[in-house]
C-alpha cells in the first residue's frame, strides 16, 4: 500500500483564545464573579474600581461594592431569590440536564417572575425539547416562591387556587371557565355559568383576591432584574450607546509582584511561577479589552439595523439574522451568537434581550421583508384598537394585513396571538 498524503484541515484551540470565547459569552454577573476568583488565584491580578476620571487616583487595594450603586438598589435581594432557588434545586437533587434547563428559565423570567418568552426562542441553539422546557417550568413552579415561570397572571392564579382550595373549586373553576367574565365583573353571568349562586360566587372572587398577584411578590420588585451590558439612549431621530463599564472592576497589574519578578536573585522554581501567572494576569486584560471592542461593535451593529425600533416604535423592527450582524462586523457567527446570549441592553428604563432583535420575516406583496415581531406589535395595536363588542377575529386581522401587503396565514395569527397571551374574539367580547 503506497503512502499518501492527507491535508487535515481543523481548528486548534489555544489556552489564549477558550478563555476569550468563554468570556465573551459570559453576562456580566458571571464576568464579574470570574475577576474575583482570578484575582484570588493570581497575585499579579488587582482589581480595581473603575476610575472616576483621569486625575483621580484609587487606593491601592480598594475593596469593592458587593453591587452596582448606579442602578438595581436591591440587588441584594435580587441575588438572593436566585440563590434560594438554586439550593432547592441542589437539595432535591435534579439531574444536570434539569438544572441547565431551569436555570435557563430562571434568567428569561421578567421582573415579575412571569416567562413571557415563546419556547421556540427558549430552545433556539440548544437540543432541548420543547416538551422538557415545559416539564421543567413545572417543576420549577412547585418550588418557592411558588408559582415562578407562569405564562401570565391567569396561569398564576389558577396555579395557586388549584393548591390552596381544590382543583375542582370554585375559585378554580372561576379561573378556568369565567376568566373573561372574570375580568369585566359580571358576575352574574358568571354564576348562571357555573350553575351556583351569586353569593358563592362573591364569596370565591373575595378568595381569590387574596392570592399573590406575582411569583415574586414580598422579594422587591425587580427580584429578577439582570445587569444591562450598555445602556441606549435616543433623543429624537439620534440614538448613542453607552457601554455599562462601571459593573465590572478594572483589571491591572500588581506593581509589588512586577518588581519581585523582576528580581534576578529569585529561586528557579518561584521565577516560574510568577512568569506563568503575569502570562495568564497580560492574557485576561487583553481578553478583557476585546470582549469590550466585540460587544460594542455587535450592539453598535444591532442598533443600527434596528434604528426605526428605537425611534418609531416596536411594529417597526426589522428582520435580522445573525449572519448579517456577523458580516457587517467582520467576525464569525458564532461570535456573534455568543455575545448575543444572555446579553441585555436598557433602553430608558425598560430592559431588552439582544436576542429580541433577531426575527424571520415574512415578504409583502413587494417583495420587502416585514420580521415577525413587528407582526405581532401590529396585532397588539389593532387588538388595543378594536371595537371591544365586536372583537376583530383572526380572519379579519388576516385582511388587514393583506390590505398592508402582508400575506400571513389564519393559523399564524392564531399561533402569534397564544405568543402574545392574547385571548380568542369570542373570550374578548364585551357586552354593551
Amino acid at each position: 500500500m503506497k503512502p499518501q498524503l492527507v491535508q487535515d484541515q481543523r481548528q486548534i484551540l489555544t489556552p489564549l483564545l477558550v478563555q476569550q470565547m468563554e468570556i465573551l459569552t459570559l453576562p456580566l454577573p458571571e464576568l464579574r464573579e470570574k475577576l474575583f476568583e482570578e484575582a484570588e488565584r493570581n497575585p499579579f491580578i488587582r482589581l480595581e474600581k473603575p476610575l472616576p476620571g483621569p486625575d483621580k487616583r484609587i487606593p491601592r487595594r480598594q475593596s469593592l461594592p458587593t453591587a452596582p450603586d448606579f442602578v438595581f438598589e436591591n440587588r441584594a435581594e435580587n441575588r438572593g431569590i436566585l440563590d434560594h432557588v438554586v439550593e432547592q434545586i441542589h437539595f432535591l437533587g435534579w439531574n444536570e440536564r434539569e438544572e441547565a434547563i431551569a436555570l435557563l428559565l430562571l434568567t428569561s423570567l421578567d421582573q415579575n417572575g412571569f416567562l413571557r418568552q415563546e419556547v421556540a426562542s427558549l430552545v433556539e441553539d440548544t437540543d432541548y425539547t420543547p416538551e422538557e422546557i415545559e416539564h421543567t417550568r413545572q417543576k420549577l413552579m412547585r418550588l418557592d416562591p411558588e408559582g415562578l415561570g407562569s405564562r401570565g397572571v391567569l396561569e398564576f392564579l389558577l396555579f395557586q387556587a388549584e393548591e390552596q382550595f381544590g382543583k375542582e373549586s370554585l375559585e378554580a373553576r372561576i379561573l378556568r371557565e369565567t376568566a373573561d367574565l372574570l375580568e369585566k365583573k359580571h358576575y352574574t353571568q358568571m354564576a348562571r355559568r357555573l350553575h351556583v349562586s351569586s353569593e358563592e360566587v362573591e364569596e370565591a372572587i373575595k378568595n381569590l383576591s387574596e392570592l399573590r398577584p406575582t411569583p415574586v411578590t414580598g422579594w422587591g420588585e425587580a427580584a429578577l432584574a439582570v445587569i444591562p451590558e450598555a445602556f441606549v439612549e435616543v433623543n429624537d431621530d439620534e440614538v448613542t450607546i453607552r457601554l455599562n463599564e462601571y459593573y465590572i472592576p478594572d483589571v491591572r497589574l500588581d506593581q509589588f509582584y512586577l518588581s519581585l519578578y523582576e528580581n534576578d536573585t529569585l529561586p528557579k522554581e518561584d521565577k516560574k511561577f510568577l512568569r506563568t501567572n503575569l502570562s495568564s494576569a497580560k492574557q485576561l486584560i487583553e481578553n478583557l479589552e476585546s470582549r469590550k471592542e466585540i460587544v460594542y461593535k455587535v450592539i453598535h451593529a444591532i442598533v443600527s439595523h434596528q434604528k426605526d425600533f428605537f425611534t418609531k416604535g416596536p411594529q417597526y423592527q426589522k428582520p435580522l439574522r445573525l449572519r448579517d450582524i456577523a458580516e457587517e462586523v467582520e467576525i464569525h457567527e458564532s461570535t456573534v451568537s455568543r455575545v448575543v446570549k444572555d446579553k441585555y441592553i436598557q433602553v430608558g428604563g425598560k430592559i431588552i434581550p439582544l436576542k429580541q432583535f433577531f426575527s424571520s420575516s415574512v415578504k409583502t406583496a413587494s417583495q420587502q421583508e416585514v420580521s415577525s415581531k413587528s407582526i405581532q406589535e401590529m396585532i397588539v395595536a389593532m387588538i388595543a384598537q378594536e371595537d371591544k363588542t365586536d372583537p376583530l377575529r383572526d380572519e379579519q386581522i388576516v385582511s388587514i394585513l393583506a390590505n398592508k401587503g402582508i400575506k400571513v396565514s389564519r393559523r399564524t395569527i392564531a399561533k402569534y396571538r397564544g405568543i402574545l397571551g392574547i385571548p380568542p374574539a369570542h373570550a374578548r367580547k364585551e357586552e354593551k
